[in-house]
């Protein structure tokens, strides 16, 4: 697993360099730095507002817990630590 998440920036700066080759003709520099910088304010803010929905779907115990869910701890086994 963390061979892939070791993977993606360099994946994603690949992708993104084609993509900005190959869009360079059509729409121009400029605009894919607009692009690219209006992709760089946007896609924070939204990570961060999933991150606290998350967090507060956490607080409010929406998620069960795995020894919940799993049900070793209400029959009383011992639930595996991973």
């Amino acid at each position: 697993m963390n061979g892939i998440l070791e993977l993606a920036q360099p994946i994603g700066y690949l992708v993104a360099m084609v993509l900005g080759i190959l869009l360079l003709e059509t729409i121009g520099w400029r605009n894919i730095f607009f692009l690219t910088g209006a992709l760089g304010v946007l896609l924070p803010g939204h990570l961060l507002l999933r991150a606290r929905a998350q967090a507060r779907r956490h607080r409010t115990g929406a998620r069960r817990s795995f020894a919940s869910h799993t049900g070793c701890a209400s029959a009383g086994k011992r639930c595996p630590i991973y």
